[in-house]
């Protein structure tokens, strides 16, 4: 098969990018898989280190936490084996109790302390305070807190103590914040308990020692998800927030520590691992470790970017060597290319003349050779005419047999030659009245115009004409083919008759699935959930835009088919728009969008067809509704003067750019409109190609005018009509 000439160029390219193009392509494919290979294993390295990394920060901060509770309880001994605190407690001597437990609370640094008596009523709290002007730890006395609500303290003082021991922690929220308390009982000489100190650390200050002692930023959470201390940087505690369910599921999943998790946070990559965390070695929330991975992106960039420039160095080099060598190649093809051409075009004393040691060498005194064998045999060229006759002759024993009608004329419009499907249609021509004879055809083509459809002698054909040129480019007159595609309008014809039959037998199931759904709805409405009902409305709005689409292809399939009918009546075009504007009102508030609608006062009679009118407005608000983003502006105009009523809708939606407006009217057009975000714009491109023939049906007229980014007008005029007795 040989390929046209504006194609040869593509799959044949000339020698030289034959020659060159591999090198090239090599060198691209060997730079590629390089630099792919090379970042892959410098980014699977890279990415190695940082969960091993993580995985030691995490145990080092469940370490750090567990360093934190033994503090806490060592710090709980010293005072409960304090020798005068039960005696204090037991006298209510506070005083004493506050120069007792006072430089203990100090010596550990913590935030907060409790004493309390054994019905659970306080009786001492110091807490720690922060003041810029005076040096050091600083504990003031504050009224002292009921730990009636507290499990683990009311656990200290009846006593309770379990295979632990007697000593339980509480995780309070605070007005100062989240804070964690361990509880000890007070026995006197009698072994009785006589009181309870409870001790606490808030948890934010928790958690920055963890992360100082892990090297790494932590955060705290509940057994509900919430964040009850943090030392992410610039991280809002929001984005750490776990669901219930997925923090227990962690809980119940994770034994020491949970698979490496990527999320960003505050636009910063983060590798995240869980662990549990614990008191008292029972679990009681989650601990997240997070280390940023910026610098793993920027390690496998540098990579990347070093080895790119080594191959493309090596690339460079390639290239040259091989434009280098391929010039010893491509020149003497080239010289035997013109020397060719010269030959071919009557030059007889070209040659080659090329005095290699290679096989191009052997070809340029071949090809010499050649040419002064073919000018020895100038006195053939009469033997040359009789095989030129015989090919002549062949050629119109081809042109006999093609199918297609073939005719050419020269310039003044005379038949040279005609195959027999050519005659066979001017035969038809001579006894037949058709306007499209083929006489009128033969005169009226134009070389290089677009191929024309014409129906003929009950065919359709094809009709292409073409000048015949000289070789030196003179035009001696034209050719016309009259390709036959009946049988492609028939079967165009009867795929058209198709959708209209199929789309007419999918409305009786589609009528008999509303109806069954509008029924359960109604008979079981009271037992429906709110989520059940709100599924049963989103399948009526389904179904709905379902009939929609279903109509529009029947509507388009009845045009083409010559069946689409209009039942014209005299009605109110006001009436029509209120109806339609009501109805989309609610539309588009729900996608937040500005609906200002402008009807004259009193009717505006024409005659129409009331349906389909209402038709072409649903399609207008609809596309108006569908492209305009949330927070714009959609209005409705009716105006009417001499000449009749003007329907106006715009929108400050997405727009249409200037090359698609004459296209929005074809049929199954949709412009790139469709893509521009976060539109509503579902649909087979058939609303405006209806809306364009039932305007015109009426008499009427539509066009729009748009510009992206600032939105669309859609503009409609009828002609008034007048009712009977009017």
């Amino acid at each position: 098969m040989r390929l046209p000439n504006g194609l040869l160029p593509l799959f044949y390219p000339r020698v030289r990018a034959r020659v060159i193009t591999p090198f090239l392509l090599a060198i691209i494919l060997i730079a590629g898989v390089g630099v792919f290979t090379v970042t892959r294993l410098v980014a699977g390295s890279l990415q190695e280190r940082i969960n091993n990394q993580l995985i030691d920060s995490a145990n080092a901060a469940s370490s750090a936490v567990v360093d934190t509770e033994t503090q806490m309880l060592a710090t709980l001994r010293a005072m409960v084996f304090t020798q005068g605190v039960a005696s204090a407690i037991t006298a209510s001597d506070t005083e004493q109790l506050d120069t007792l437990l006072r430089p203990l609370l100090a010596n550990a640094a913590l935030d907060d302390f409790n004493l309390y008596l054994p019905d659970g009523s306080g009786l001492l709290r110091l807490r720690r305070v922060a003041r810029p002007d005076t040096p050091g730890l600083t504990y003031d006395p504050v009224p002292p807190l009921d730990v009636r609500s507290w499990s683990g303290a009311m656990r200290v003082v009846r006593p309770a103590a379990d295979q632990l021991g007697d000593k339980f922690a509480d995780l309070l929220t605070l007005p100062e914040g989240m804070t964690l308390f361990i509880s000890a009982p007070v026995i006197d000489e009698n072994h009785s308990v006589v009181g309870g100190i409870s001790v606490g650390l808030r948890t934010s200050r928790l958690a920055e020692q963890v992360g100082a002692q892990s090297l790494s930023s932590v955060a705290f959470l509940d057994q509900d998800g919430h964040v009850i201390g943090s030392t992410f940087r610039s991280v809002d505690d929001a984005l750490l927030v776990l669901d219930p369910a997925d923090t227990t599921a962690i809980l119940d999943s994770v034994v020491a520590t949970s698979p490496t998790i990527e999320k960003t946070l505050a636009d910063i990559p983060y590798q995240l691992l869980y662990a549990p965390l614990k008191l008292r070695s029972q679990p009681v929330g989650l601990l997240l470790v997070g280390l940023p991975t910026n610098y793993v992106v920027e390690r496998v960039s540098v990579s990347r970017d070093l080895t790119a420039l080594i191959f493309s160095a090596l690339f460079v080099v390639v290239a040259l060597v091989g434009m280098v060598v391929a010039r010893t190649i491509v020149n003497p093809v080239s010289r035997l290319a013109e020397t060719a051409r010269a030959i071919m075009n009557g030059d007889m004393t070209r040659r080659v003349g090329l005095k290699l040691p290679d096989e191009l060498g052997d070809l340029s005194q071949s090809f010499d050779h050649m040419t002064d064998e073919l000018v020895k045999r100038n006195r053939e060229v009469e033997q040359l005419y009789v095989i030129q006759r015989e090919i002549a002759a062949q050629r119109e024993a081809v042109l006999a047999n093609i199918r297609d009608a073939v005719v050419v004329q020269n310039l003044r419009g005379e038949v040279e030659l005609s195959n027999q499907a050519a005659q066979q249609l001017m035969n038809y021509a001579v006894h037949s009245d058709d306007e499209h004879n083929l006489q009128t055809l033969l005169a009226q083509a134009q070389s290089d115009a677009p191929p024309e459809t014409v129906e003929m002698a009950n065919q359709f054909f094809r009709v292409v004409a073409a000048p015949v040129r000289k070789p030196d480019g003179e035009v001696l007159g034209r050719v016309t083919v009259l390709n036959d595609i009946t049988a492609m309008v028939q079967a165009e014809r009867l795929k058209d008759e198709l959708i209209l039959q199929m789309s007419h037998e999918l409305r009786t199931p589609l009528a008999a699935l509303r109806g069954n759904i509008d029924l359960i709805r109604m008979l079981e409405q009271n037992s429906l959930s709110p989520r059940a009902a709100g599924f049963f409305q989103k399948s009526v709005d389904y179904l709905g835009s379902l009939e929609r689409l279903i109509n529009e292809v029947i509507d388009v399939s009845s045009m083409l088919a010559g069946r689409f009918e209009l039942h014209i009546a005299p009605m109110d075009l006001v009436s029509v728009l209120q109806e339609a504007a009501d109805e989309w009102q609610g539309r588009m508030a729900a996608r937040e969008l500005s609906f200002e609608i402008s009807l004259p006062p009193g009717e505006m009679p024409i005659d129409g067809d009331c349906t389909r009118l209402r038709e072409v407005f649903d399609h207008i608000l609809r596309n108006a509704c569908s492209y305009t983003l949330p927070g714009g502006e959609v209005h409705l105009q009716m105006t009417r003067d001499d000449d009749g009523f003007y329907v106006d809708v715009e929108d400050t939606g997405v727009g249409i750019y200037p090359e698609e407006i004459e296209r929005v009217f074809e049929r199954m057009y949709r412009g790139t409109a469709a893509d521009a975000g976060p539109t509503d714009s579902r649909g087979m491109g058939l609303g405006l190609y209806l809306s364009k023939h039932i305007v015109e049906l009426h008499g009427g007229t539509i066009h729009i005018t748009s510009e992206p980014e600032v939105g669309t007008s859609v503009h409609m005029q009828f002609h008034a009509g007048c009712r009977e007795g009017e």
